[in-house]
C-alpha cells in the first residue's frame, strides 16, 4: 500500500499538472493523462494554473533552434506571446481498477507587444473538453505498475488556423496513452508515458489541426517512504505534425522538441484516505525544431492543487 500511494504522488509528479493535457489540441507545451490508479468510488478534484512564454528570441530557446523554413513574418513585427491555462479537473475510482476523468480548460493568449500581422491578436477560449477513461495495474511484487487510456475531446475550443497555439480542433477528436512504472527502493521510483492525439478530420471550412505526440520518461525521489514530499526530474520529447485545409499544407507548422522539466509535490493535509497536495513545475527546451521562429518555445511553469474528496 505504500508503494501504491507513493506510485500514485509519482504519477501526479511526473503526468499531470499541465493544463494543456486536457484537449491534447493546445499550445505547445506538453501536458499527460495523470495516469494514476484510484481505488472504486474515490474523487480527485484538480484545479491547475500553467503558463507559456514563446517566440522572444532573445531569452532561453534552448541550445539549439532549427527554423525549417526561415522567417516567412520577416516584414511584419510578431511579438512574444504568453499563453496562459487554467483547468478544472475532476477523477472518479471505478470498479476493477478503471478510472474516469473530465477536465474543462481555459486558455488566455496574451501578446506582449503590438503585432504587425493581421489577425494577430489577444485571445481567451475554452479548449476542448475531454472525457478519458484509464485502466491500471500494480504487479503480485507491488513494484511494478503499468496502465493504458483512451479518451475522446469536444470541439468547445477555437480552431486557431496556422498558429502555435492549440485551443481547439473543431471536431470531435480522440487520445491514447500507456504507461509504466517501476520502485527502485523505498525512495526512488521511474516511470515513462507516451500520449498521442488526433481529430477525426476538417472542421466545417476545411481545416485540419495536426496530430501531435510525446513521450515522457523520469524519475522520482522522496525523502521519507510514504512522505509528503516528493522531487521528479523527467524529459519530454514531443512531436506535432502540420496544419492542412483542403489540399493546402501550413509548412510553417508543426514541430520537434526535447524539453526538461522539474516538479516538486507536497501533501499539505491527509486525513483517513482524503488529503490535499500542491505541486509546482518548471520545463525548459533543450532542442528545438519549428517551421517559424515565432513558434519557438522559451520556457514554462504550473501550479497544481488537488483535493482527494472521497
Amino acid at each position: 500500500m505504500r508503494f501504491y500511494t507513493g506510485l500514485v504522488a509519482l504519477a501526479l509528479a511526473l503526468f499531470s499538472g499541465n493544463a494543456e493535457a486536457a484537449a491534447c489540441s493546445c499550445s505547445r507545451n506538453v501536458a499527460l493523462p495523470s495516469g494514476n490508479l484510484l481505488r472504486s468510488g474515490a474523487l480527485i478534484v484538480g484545479l491547475d494554473y500553467g503558463m507559456n512564454l514563446e517566440g522572444d528570441p532573445a531569452l532561453w530557446r534552448g541550445f539549439k533552434v532549427i527554423d525549417r523554413y526561415g522567417d516567412s513574418m520577416a516584414g511584419m513585427y510578431m511579438p512574444p506571446m504568453l499563453v496562459q491555462m487554467g483547468t478544472l479537473t475532476a477523477t472518479v475510482g471505478l470498479p476493477q481498477q478503471f478510472s474516469i476523468s473530465t477536465s474543462l480548460p481555459y486558455m488566455y493568449k496574451d501578446n506582449l507587444g503590438e503585432s504587425e500581422m493581421p489577425g494577430d491578436t489577444d485571445l481567451s477560449s475554452f479548449n476542448d473538453v475531454d472525457l478519458t477513461g484509464r485502466w491500471g495495474h500494480l504487479s503480485h511484487d507491488t513494484r511494478t505498475f503499468y496502465g493504458f487510456g483512451l479518451g475522446v475531446t469536444f470541439p468547445t475550443g477555437t480552431v486557431i488556423e496556422n498558429s502555435a497555439v492549440r485551443s481547439g480542433r473543431g471536431v470531435i477528436g480522440g487520445t491514447v496513452s500507456a504507461n509504466v512504472g517501476r520502485k527502485l527502493s523505498p525512495h526512488v521510483g521511474v516511470a515513462a508515458q507516451a500520449t498521442a492525439s488526433i481529430g477525426a478530420g476538417a472542421d466545417q471550412t476545411g481545416y485540419i489541426v495536426a496530430p501531435n505526440a510525446s513521450l515522457v520518461a523520469g524519475a522520482r525521489w522522496s525523502p521519507r517512504e510514504n512522505g509528503r514530499v516528493d522531487l521528479a526530474v523527467f524529459g519530454i520529447q514531443r512531436w506535432t505534425g502540420q496544419d492542412r485545409k483542403d489540399a493546402l499544407v501550413y509548412k510553417n507548422s508543426g514541430s520537434i522538441a526535447t524539453d526538461l522539466a522539474a516538479a516538486f509535490a507536497y501533501t499539505f493535509w491527509r486525513e483517513d484516505v482524503r488529503s490535499a497536495g500542491v505541486m509546482l513545475r518548471g520545463q525548459l527546451p533543450l532542442f528545438q525544431i519549428v517551421g517559424d521562429p515565432m513558434y519557438a518555445q522559451n520556457f514554462g511553469g504550473a501550479v497544481s492543487f488537488s483535493v482527494t474528496a472521497l
